[in-house]
């Protein structure tokens, strides 16, 4: 799995070790082949980066680290023009399939605020729900996991909320 992966920011400089609302260091253990990436865009470019390839790692990555691994990566990248995204979002394909919201902060709420808010915006732009009943949609249906929690490192907390795909309507992103 790639842990490290994301577009520039806008304003300063950020180390790639580093997590947030562009991507970086999500060390979400379903960002591997067959999954598709979603990133806001926020410098001419995008300046897409990626690196930092697990063997094997845990939700959580507790103790900081995976079985960490030389790699070629292969992707195949696009751009999706006039669609706004706040945080990237992640989507998983099979009868399984899924849609997450990846977002960090320094402490659980703030990501998780982070997360369900960026969700719930998504889903009401597809679904036509308003906001009580896309939230209440969430809690029925969706998962909060938390990828990257090895506190007290300095790195923020980084977590998804995952929600199965809805076949009645169209894609969440896109």
């Amino acid at each position: 799995m790639i842990g490290v992966i994301g577009t520039a920011p806008d304003g300063e400089d950020v180390i790639d070790g580093y997590v947030g609302a562009h991507g970086g260091n999500m060390d979400n253990h379903l960002i591997t082949k067959g999954t598709r990436l979603y990133f806001p865009v926020r410098v001419p470019g995008a300046l897409l980066q990626m690196g930092d390839v697990h063997a094997a790692m845990g939700d959580g990555e507790l103790c900081g680290t995976g079985i960490e691994i030389p790699a070629r990566i292969t992707v195949r990248v696009g751009v999706l023009k006039n669609f706004e995204l706040h945080w990237p979002v992640l989507e998983t394909f099979g009868p399984e399939g899924r849609w997450y919201v990846n977002a960090s902060g320094q402490e659980y709420n703030e990501a998780v605020m982070a997360a369900a808010k960026e969700l719930q915006r998504l889903l009401m732009r597809i679904t036509g729900w308003d906001a009580t009943d896309t939230y209440m949609y969430m809690s029925l249906q969706s998962d909060v996991e938390i990828s990257q929690g090895c506190k007290p490192c300095e790195v923020q907390l980084s977590l998804r909320i995952g929600t199965p795909k809805l076949s009645q309507f169209g894609p969440l992103v896109g």
